[in-house]
């Protein structure tokens, strides 16, 4: 049987970190997802927008305490979307899932904030 495609919009809305602020985002998923490290893995898309005066910042974001992407080297400049597969049986089924995103320093002198916004979780599930 094929699978099809099914998303969750965690968050609409911006939010905006300054350095070594976090921002947890905490959401079910259906007990049916097709849980998989192979072709079946998740996609988690969001927008982020380095402040006009971002300088050397980075930003990881977590799934259940497990990273699913992370940029250094963040200055000013365009909003970007990022999207990154992750392994989809690091999702529970049976409860609450948290998704943390963070921002540091990359290294000295580093200043600002960066917005998130569009946050989306992708996976598949049984058609």
């Amino acid at each position: 049987m094929p699978n099809v495609a099914d998303y969750r919009v965690l968050r609409d809305g911006r939010f905006t970190l300054n350095i070594n602020d976090e921002e947890s985002i905490t959401f079910p998923v259906p007990d049916d997802i097709i849980r998989s490290q192979g072709a079946a893995r998740g996609i988690l898309n969001f927008k982020f927008d380095p402040s006009s005066n971002a300088n050397n910042l980075r930003f990881e974001v977590n799934l259940n305490s497990a990273r699913v992407t992370s940029l250094s080297n963040i200055d000013s400049g365009l909003r970007r979307f990022e999207s990154e597969t992750f392994n989809t049986t690091i999702l529970d089924i049976s409860g609450n899932n948290t998704l943390q995103f963070r921002v540091e320093a990359s290294s000295g002198g580093a200043s600002g904030s960066i917005g998130f916004s569009d946050v989306v979780i992708w996976y598949q599930v049984p058609s």
